[in-house]
């Protein structure tokens, strides 16, 4: 899978940069944020530079970042490489954390990259979705052995993913808010420890009470619920 990865990349960079929408819009705002002294002073005109950090800013940094050492059109091919690459290697982490023999199905997300919201250029959202994936492999990997450095591996996904665009965070915090009250669930159905915090089931019959506040508040009552309806049932 890797080498076919290098080969795609490969070909890919032989064609690239693509011809998009907003391709060169993207690059142009990157210019500017670059602070380089040939900037366009039409452009400087109508925006001004805000340091504050907000979503869709992700893709402004790499462009940044790359325009202080390659051509404007390498750099635009390297950002559209990692929209293209991005994806397949969020499948294969995320495929990982189930079966390693069936990463190779990440294979099929090499040509769902070459979609309409790519050409169209919006590499915030292509990258989000990069994060997207990350952010659900992460939690499922910190969920296998509890530590400080697994719990902060979903936490930097989510910042990246954040930081990329507000669509692909949004669908990261429902996935892993889902992931979270299912293994609670499991952990409670089963008597076993949480997944995510490692404790026991509470005395009342059902599990981590603090996980299921955090992503939803009504998800204590539910459980207090259910247990009660189970010990009037066996009366």
């Amino acid at each position: 899978m890797l080498m076919l990865g290098v080969l795609y990349a490969a070909a890919v960079l032989y064609v690239l940069p693509f011809a998009t929408n907003d391709g060169p819009v993207h690059m142009s705002f990157g210019h500017m944020l670059g602070g380089t002294p040939d900037a366009g002073g039409l452009q400087a005109q109508h925006y001004q530079r805000n340091g504050a950090l907000h979503p869709n800013l992700a893709v402004y940094g790499l462009i940044v970042l790359l325009l202080k050492a390659v051509a404007p059109d390498v750099a635009e091919a390297v950002v559209q490489l990692a929209c293209l690459l991005g994806p397949v290697a969020g499948m294969a982490a995320l495929l990982q954390q189930f079966r390693r023999r069936q990463v190779w199905v990440a294979l099929f997300a090499f040509p769902l990259g070459l979609h309409q919201l790519f050409f169209l250029g919006l590499y915030n959202y292509c990258l989000s979705v990069t994060g997207f994936l990350l952010s659900m492999a992460a939690l499922l990997w910190m969920q296998k052995r509890a530590g400080a450095w697994r719990a902060a591996a979903p936490v930097a996904a989510l910042y990246f993913t954040h930081f990329s665009h507000a669509s692909g965070f949004l669908a990261a915090m429902l996935a892993l808010g889902v992931l979270t009250m299912v293994s609670c669930a499991a952990a409670w159905r089963t008597g076993g420890r949480c997944r995510l915090c490692g404790r026991m089931p509470g005395t009342r019959g059902y599990c981590c009470r603090r996980c299921l506040w955090s992503f939803c508040p009504w998800a204590e009552r539910v459980a207090q619920r259910s247990c009660s309806v189970r010990r009037w049932r066996r009366g």
